[in-house]
């Protein structure tokens, strides 16, 4: 153990300034023994004095070494020549007892310090051994693994001329973290990606980071004040209360706009503190901000996403239903007037079809363009979906100043509008509410505007019409017919009927004409004028096409069955089913019911295939390689050309009954009839009239030309089980003879 009392020591001996004895003589200059043995005897005695006094002496300078070595905040070790520990101090005792292995404690005279370090740290017993042979000093680094925690060194050495050495063991790692921490703090100040700023009290810029150089385009901030990079409104309100806080030593937190150089206003969101300094009184703040541009474009952006139309930029429903209900109160409260416009483009869905969607949207991008510019900066337009458009027209006085808006709308989209090789024309319905006369509220008001939009188609397109009261008690009614439709559909309400197309000259019945009626449950009959737009709108056309399609195959197969010939069965088909593809469905019911293709013939209005020209055209050529042919219905209502009826697979004219009505006394509709024919047999094309209603009709046509005939003066339309299911052909040649001879008798 240790035990400074029995410390090794060194004694040295020095003079005194005196002398212990003076030599006595006789005049002689003898000495007697006596004295002789006196004085030796003195200065044995002297002598032994002087050992004790210096052995205390050193017993005293050893215990204060040991107390001073003791007191150290580092560990200490003397080492001799074998590595052996000659000396230690209380750091070094408390250090090896924590972390010393069983056996191997290294704080015990005479222990092997090398041996010890072998179990704690390699490293060290690497550095310790080979320094150890040198007479330089040495030093190193090295990590000891406590049990709690690792503790970083820095050993010291410094050899002794007699051998061994002593090892002072410095901990370092309060020191070694604060360096880590510095240099993460100015990796993270050079580094970073906000903008850090180091000020005076009062604003003078001591330090900036590169981010804040960067973005202030400046390589030396210092010595700026701090206000200069700030914008003046800022400074005047909320800068002065950041100031006002940190002088008292509190922390701001805020947004900021920063003045760049060139005049830019960007911003920020930071916030400012106050640091004392550790080794002096003085204070600083700190200032970190980051800049939230982008922040706030992605936010806008957002906020455009949410209530701005993406195709045309225009506002969309959810910004217009916003600023709707405002407009509403605004109205309101100053008693004036609101106008909603519902605008829809028209026949826009066959530019889409025709052309394709990207063509589609660069054309409602040009109308949405051409809207907006015909309005008041003041008046709110807004892309609802689609086609759709609306405008609300505040301070509204007089009806007339909304028609007036509404025609320089119509005006607008009149010339032609270029999308890439096309030139297509744009052209609308509008509908129009008033607040407070047609509803007073956003709802209402919109619905009001909407059945006054459908109104507008209904009259032709193209036009403006008022909200009315009537338009609710006919939306009522249409719901009442569109809910009976579905029920129809669902419980065979919906039947097929024939009526016959005939030969004049041979009395044969040519043809028959497959017609859809409604029969409601309480017995009433409506009409299909009333209830195919209907059916077209709400996308019912398709299952009553597939479902009359199938009636005239089966009435095809009974024929066939009952070997009546050549006669065929015409079907009316849409345009909307023509999208559908049409010809795939035909060539599945013709699969199915196992009948020949050419007793089916598709009959086309003019005007369906002029709503979308290119792809009727090319569904139609689809519909003739099957083997059926193609009538187009309704012809000389549909504004077609002779360009496009050179281009149609058709192989009959069916002449619309406007001008059968008048034929036998208008001279013009006779014309028309005459060339028609000529026209139709040059191109061996058959001429059906429809609408032919009694005798007079029926002489006139014939004298023309006209020999394939069809209307109530032969038969009205029948169901197949009002005539015998054994000679169907027979029960319409004998009605077609008993109308005739109505007729003569008539005469």
């Amino acid at each position: 153990m240790h035990d400074n009392e029995n410390a090794p020591s060194a004694l040295r001996l020095e003079p005194t300034s005196t002398p212990a004895y003076r030599a006595t003589s006789d005049g002689m200059g003898s000495v007697s023994p006596l004295q002789v043995l006196s004085q030796v005897g003195s200065l044995v005695i002297e002598k032994s004095r002087l050992a004790n006094d210096a052995s205390e002496q050193l017993r005293q300078q050893t215990y204060k070494l040991q107390q001073i070595i003791d007191g150290m905040r580092d560990s200490l070790v003397v080492l001799d020549g074998a590595g052996k520990i000659e000396q230690f101090n209380m750091a070094w005792r408390k250090l090896a007892a924590e972390n010393g292995n069983p056996g191997i404690h290294g704080c015990d005279i005479g222990d092997s310090y090398l041996e010890f370090c072998l179990s704690k740290c390699e490293s060290t017993y690497r550095g310790v051994s080979a320094s150890l042979g040198t007479a330089q000093p040495f030093e190193f680094e090295y990590v000891f693994a406590g049990p709690l925690e690792s503790r970083r060194y820095l050993l010291r050495g410094t050899p002794l001329p007699a051998g061994g050495a002593v090892l002072l063991h410095i901990d370092i790692t309060d020191r070694y973290r604060e360096a880590i921490s510095q240099r993460m703090t100015e990796a993270v100040f050079e580094n970073a990606n906000d903008v850090i700023l180091i000020c005076k009290p009062g604003g003078e810029l001591i330090m900036a980071n590169p981010q804040a150089a960067s973005v202030f385009e400046r390589s030396d901030l210092a010595g700026v004040q701090l206000h200069s990079l700030l914008c003046k409104d800022f400074m005047k309100v909320r800068g002065r209360e950041a100031i006002r806080l940190l002088r008292r030593g509190e922390s701001w937190r805020g947004e900021a706009r920063a003045r760049l150089a060139d005049g830019r206003l960007i911003p920020f969101w930071g916030s400012a503190s106050v640091v004392r300094s550790e080794q002096s009184a003085e204070s600083y703040w700190i200032v970190i901000a980051s800049n939230i541009a982008p922040l706030k474009e992605a936010q806008a952006l957002l906020s455009r996403q949410a209530f701005y139309d993406e195709l045309t930029g225009l506002p969309n429903r959810r910004f217009f239903q916003e600023n709707l209900i405002s407009a509403i109160s605004r109205s309101t409260r100053n008693g004036e007037g609101l106008a909603l416009i519902y605008i829809d483009i028209d026949q826009f869905k066959l530019v889409n079809d025709t052309y394709g969607h990207d063509a589609g949207d660069a054309f409602l991008t040009q109308v949405a363009q051409r809207l907006r510019s015909h309005v008041r900066e003041v008046d709110l337009i807004a892309r609802m979906g689609g086609d759709e458009f609306t405008v609300i027209l505040e301070g509204v006085k007089r009806d007339a100043d909304v028609v007036g808006v509404c025609q320089k709308l119509i005006e607008a989209l009149k010339p032609v509008i270029k999308v890439g090789q096309y030139e297509l024309f744009a052209r609308c319905s509008i509908g129009i509410s008033r607040f407070p006369q047609d509803a007073s509220d956003e709802v209402s008001l919109l619905r009001c505007a909407d059945l006054a939009m459908y109104k507008a188609k209904q009259n032709g397109r193209n036009r403006v019409c008022f909200y009315s009261l009537a338009m609710d008690a006919a939306n009522r009614q249409r719901a009442e017919i569109e809910r009976g439709m579905n029920l129809g559909l669902a419980t065979g309400g919906f039947f097929t009927v024939f009526q016959p197309i005939v030969c004049i000259d041979s009395d044969r019945l040519m043809a028959v004409e497959a017609l859809m009626r409604w029969r409601c449950p309480d017995g009433s009959m409506i009409g299909p004028d009333v209830f195919i737009p209907i059916a077209e709108e709400t996308g019912m056309i398709h299952a009553l096409g597939e479902s009359i399609l199938r009636d005239a195959a089966r009435l095809v197969r009974r024929w066939e069955k009952q070997s009546i010939e050549s006669i065929r069965v015409n079907v009316n088909v849409s345009s909307l089913q023509l999208q559908k593809k049409f010809s795939a469905v035909l060539a599945r019911v013709i699969e199915e019911e196992r009948i020949t293709p050419w007793r089916i013939s598709v009959e086309i209005t003019e005007s369906a295939i002029m709503e979308n020209f290119d792809a009727c055209v090319a569904e139609l050529h689809k519909i003739r390689s099957l083997g059926v042919s193609v009538a187009l219905d309704d012809f000389g209502t549909g504004y077609s050309s002779l360009s496009y009826l050179r281009n149609l697979p058709i192989s009959a004219l069916k002449m619309d009954r406007s001008f059968v009505r008048d034929v036998h006394e208008n001279s013009r509709d006779q014309a028309i009839f005459r060339a028609v024919l000529t026209m139709a047999s040059e191109l061996g094309i058959d001429v059906v009239a429809e609408g032919v209603e009694h005798y007079q009709h029926v002489s006139v046509l014939s004298d023309l030309g006209c020999r394939l005939m069809q209307g109530y003066f032969f038969s009205p339309a029948l169901p197949v089980g009002g005539a015998p299911d054994g000679n169907i052909k027979a029960e319409w040649a004998d009605q077609m003879k008993k109308a005739m001879k109505n007729e003569y008798l008539d005469d």
